[in-house]
């Protein structure tokens, strides 16, 4: 972005110099001359083209700022517009560094992992679109928010991770339910004890347990397999192992 300024200048004055030629009878340019030279821009013109950002998009900011970085001043105008850019992408720094952080609180306090995941995605798009930093200070900046968001992405992971396994420990609730109506009962219907604990545990990803979590889980199947006659054990492995079955995990969470 700005950075470029000095090699949009020397291509203002190669383009000056090819007219310069044109106007001496030096040089004839032929029909599809890819050096014929383009436009120049003026101030107003810079003006005019922010002047139409939303001023609540950081996005947009940075899309108008990039745009006329490109852009060819006319050489009368360049002191004028080499300042105004720094003063834009200086409010585009603030604009940006304000939305990450907030696209950031956002992914904490999502209710759900999948709203989390495009508050982080949203914040790492606006962090590509920081201006290159020139000076220490803008450089601890850009080092300050990316820290700050793996620390997010990071923290976010970690809660869905203890939602999965609050989860899971409602869903052995479930499954302890089940193995107390059977002993209640006196029945000897293995088919719904089995049914029960499929239904409540069969989608439960064993790796991505707490070892508290995991204890429980455990100490459920070992009952419940216990419960069962000998022939009816086999089955529920079956069902629990059963590849049709398609299995939760902290990214659902």
């Amino acid at each position: 972005m700005l950075w470029n300024q000095s090699s949009q200048l020397s291509a203002i004055r190669a383009e000056l110099a090819l007219v310069k030629e044109m106007l001496n009878g030096d040089r004839v340019l032929e029909a599809g001359d890819t050096s014929a030279p383009s436009a120049l821009k003026r101030h107003s013109e810079l003006a005019e083209r922010m002047s139409k950002v939303p001023a609540d998009d950081a996005e947009a900011y940075a899309k108008a700022v990039s745009e006329v970085d490109e852009w060819l001043f006319h050489p009368d105008d360049e002191e004028k517009v080499v300042k105004d850019l720094e003063k834009h992408v200086a409010i585009l720094r603030d604009k940006l560094t304000a939305e990450i952080q907030k696209q950031l609180e956002s992914a904490i306090l999502a209710a759900t992992g999948k709203e989390a995941s495009a508050f982080i995605s949203k914040a790492g798009v606006l962090f590509g679109l920081l201006p290159q930093p020139s000076t220490e200070e803008e450089k601890k900046l850009v080092e300050s928010l990316s820290v700050q968001v793996s620390a997010a992405a990071r923290r976010v992971d970690e809660i869905r991770r203890l939602r999965y396994n609050q989860w899971v420990s409602t869903q052995v609730q479930w499954a302890f339910t089940g193995l107390h109506d059977k002993k209640k009962s006196f029945g000897n219907d293995d088919d719904d004890l089995i049914q029960s604990f499929v239904t409540n545990l069969g989608e439960v990803e064993t790796s991505h347990l707490d070892p508290a979590v995991s204890g429980i889980y455990q100490q459920i199947l070992t009952l419940t397999t216990d419960a069962l006659a000998e022939p009816n054990k086999l089955e529920l492995a079956k069902k629990l192992s059963a590849p049709s079955t398609i299995r939760k995990s902290p990214l659902d969470f």
